[in-house]
């Protein structure tokens, strides 16, 4: 951090800075109903030399140290904020809080060097007094903040991100590590990428509130868009690759299988579980529904390639997807009478047998084997008794 260029600025005698322009009685008012109230939020630990500040305290704006601070002289802003309840009583329509958190002792840590020694006295001093014998010369830069949290207030909005996430969501935080709140910053993360809303489609609160997490979160955010673009993932962003009702592909019996993933997908200790749904045949279309389990088996913090993961959205995958089309305009066209020609995979099959099966006519013969409606008890194909003709070779 360096030092700005020294302004003009009126002080007391003692460096202080001069009463702010607006008085916490007459706080800010947000510009719009939709706009969040920010609060600015320092926090001392009162060790040391902090041991006369307060613990805690709530401004309008962004807190610094001034010129002619001291070692003494807790981080502070301009404008107080006296009373924070009354404060957000005023300001009910606001519909959520964003919360900025700023620690006095890391700030002061961090411009440590930036004080200037004074001349000391000639007497010993303590440290509570040598601490006053250090100043700036020139105003601190706002200090950033350690932590931000949104509260959200409004039972409406609150409502309206439980649509978009579909878990309920009053408040998340940059310091939080619970389960329920990295669910949130992912999906939120999935909706920011995934959806372009035009401008009306959604209301001006919710469209604000999506506005400040994706600056509050920009850090995580911007590293997920980074690892992705490269093509690979970390178990930290693992559950932001999936968007719901997108093609995902896994292997089954070592040929590619592709899914539909119908929901969220939500983390059970190390294995993130996937529902999906997809498409089989036994002479009939059916729709099946799954569960698929990816367990993470790499180190936490190992960024690897997301086509190494057992399953994986098929975006990432065009040479799979290409395999995918191809093998399904192939198996469409076997709705219609239709010479297909195979090449066995193994060589050392010897004797070549040709099996012709048509399943209107074999549902006429064998009616007891038709799968019901319901197909919650299907025919498999293997298990039908043969109905075949095997050509003279």
């Amino acid at each position: 951090m360096s030092l700005p260029t020294k302004r003009k600025s009126s002080f007391t005698q003692m460096g202080r800075p001069s009463k702010a322009p607006r008085s916490s009685s007459t706080p800010i008012e947000p510009s719009e109903p939709h706009e969040p109230l920010l609060i600015h939020r320092t926090m001392c630990n009162l060790k040391k030399s902090h041991y006369d500040h307060p613990r805690l305290a709530d401004y309008h704006d962004a807190p610094r140290l001034f010129l002619g601070d001291s070692r003494a002289s807790n981080l502070r802003g301009e404008d107080s904020m006296e009373d924070t309840e009354k404060y957000m009583e005023e300001h009910k329509d606001a519909g959520f809080i964003w919360i900025k958190n700023y620690s006095c002792n890391a700030y002061h840590d961090f411009i440590g060097d930036m004080f200037i020694p004074l001349r000391p006295p000639r007497h010993p001093m303590n440290e509570n007094i040598a601490r006053h014998f250090f100043v700036l010369e020139a105003h601190g830069d706002e200090a950033q903040p350690d932590s931000e949290e949104i509260v959200i207030v409004a039972e409406d909005l609150q409502d309206k991100m439980e649509d978009l996430i579909k878990i309920p969501t009053q408040s998340i935080s940059t310091s939080s590590d619970t389960g329920e709140t990295k669910t949130a910053i992912d999906r939120l993360y999935v909706h920011l990428r995934q959806h372009h809303n035009p401008a009306g489609e959604i209301d001006d609160q919710l469209e604000c509130l999506l506005s400040v997490v994706e600056t509050v979160f920009a850090n995580d955010y911007e590293e997920a868009d980074g690892s992705f673009s490269r093509g690979t993932v970390t178990k930290g962003h693992l559950a932001k690759l999936f968007r719901p009702n997108e093609i995902i592909v896994t292997s089954r019996g070592g040929h590619p299988r592709a899914y539909l993933l119908n929901d969220w997908p939500g983390w059970f200790g190390n294995v993130l579980s996937l529902p999906c749904v997809t498409w089989s045949f036994d002479g009939q279309f059916f729709q099946e529904v799954e569960r698929i389990d990816l367990k993470w088996t790499f180190g936490d913090e190992e960024e690897v390639p997301i086509t190494d993961l057992a399953v994986h959205p098929l975006r990432f995958d065009k040479a799979t997807e290409a395999r995918l089309i191809k093998r399904g305009q192939r198996f469409w066209q076997c709705r219609e009478s239709r010479f297909i020609s195979y090449a066995p995979s193994s060589p050392t099959i010897a004797i070549a047998t040709v099996h012709i099966m048509i399943f209107s006519g074999y549902w006429s013969i064998y009616a007891d084997n038709q799968p019901l409606v319901s197909y919650s008890l299907h025919a498999r194909c293997e298990n039908l008794r043969p109905c075949t003709y095997r050509g003279n070779r």
